[in-house]
């Protein structure tokens, strides 16, 4: 009897003990699965296979910035540049909690308010409104 609660017992030790290690991001072919942190106010992403793009992405504000070369032909002075929205972004009403995500649609990269649905496409440098 006591071998058999000793078998149970460890075999529970062992699920508790693979439950904590599996968080760590999952790949499967080229895909990384990313885990953010429910607040996590920043998000970088690549978007695109052919030409890839690097994108920052401010979750509470909506603001999206892209990484590239600045300061001239020559220069080798890599930055973040801010892309702009046509017709604005809303105002948050706080900046207490993540409003926004890009996520990859048939059409291109889309921008979402997850509290509002307002969506944008982004069309060169700059997000498109995408009207309902």
């Amino acid at each position: 009897m006591k071998l058999i609660i000793s078998l149970l017992f460890t075999i529970i030790c062992a699920v508790a003990i693979s439950a904590q290690t599996t968080s760590r991001p999952r790949v499967s072919g080229n895909n990384v699965a990313k885990i953010l942190l429910d607040n996590a106010r920043f998000e970088i992403l690549k978007l695109g296979e052919n030409a890839p793009q690097t994108i920052k992405l401010d979750r509470y504000t909506g603001k999206t910035y892209l990484y590239g070369i600045g300061g001239g032909l020559f220069s080798a002075n890599r930055k973040w540049f801010l892309l702009s929205v046509r017709g604005g972004l809303p105002a948050a009403p706080s900046d207490s909690m993540p409003r926004y995500e890009i996520s990859e649609g048939v059409e291109g990269f889309f921008l979402l308010n997850n509290e509002t649905g307002q969506t944008w496409v982004l069309l060169e440098r700059t997000w498109e409104p995408v009207l309902d």
